[in-house]
Formats: structure tokens, sequence, C-alpha cells
């Protein structure tokens, strides 16, 4: 029985694997030279993602988490929580004005 695999794991094969439908975030497809387009830094690839997921609402969020980390004292981390937050303001108002 020590050869029998834990039941935690017996599944394994049907699983997906984390970022199956993230393979391709932040990419923007082939540019005018055939080439790959460049790959968004990572901490706008989180900004799309968050406002995706909860749209205007995360942009508010992670101001008011980023303000808290740095009370806290964590301001190296806020300062990323801060960048996210930017990213998605602009993505925000990008998306706005291309609609308009």
């Amino acid at each position: 029985m020590a050869d029998a695999e834990p039941a935690i794991f017996a599944d394994r094969r049907r699983l997906r694997r984390p970022t199956d439908g993230f393979r391709d975030a932040g990419r923007r497809g082939a540019s005018a030279e055939g080439g790959m387009a460049r790959q968004r830094p990572h901490h706008e690839q989180v900004a799309l993602n968050m406002l995706r997921r909860y749209g205007l609402e995360a942009i508010w969020r992670l101001h008011l988490s980023a303000a808290s980390v740095h009370r806290q004292g964590h301001k190296a981390a806020a300062l990323y929580i801060a960048e996210i937050a930017d990213a998605a303001e602009r993505e925000w108002q990008r998306r706005a004005k291309a609609g308009s």
C-alpha cells in the first residue's frame, strides 16, 4: 500500500494548470514586422486582469490597499500596489477615451 498514490493527487491529470486561461495574458499579437509585440510589464498584466474581473472598483480598492500597506510600514509593497492601481486607472481612461 506504500506505492499507492495519495487521494489528493489521484485526479491531477484532470486539473488545469494555473496558467491555462492566462497563457496569452498581456500579449498584443504580431507586430507589423511579423514578430511579437512587447510583453506588458507584470504590474500592467495584474492591472488588466483586475479590471477585467472587478471593473472600476479594482482601482479604488488598490489605492486603499496601497495606503493601508504604507501605513503598516511596507513601503516597497505599497509602491508596487500603487503602480498596479495607476496602470489600471490609465487603462480605464484609455478605454473610456476610445469608447467616446
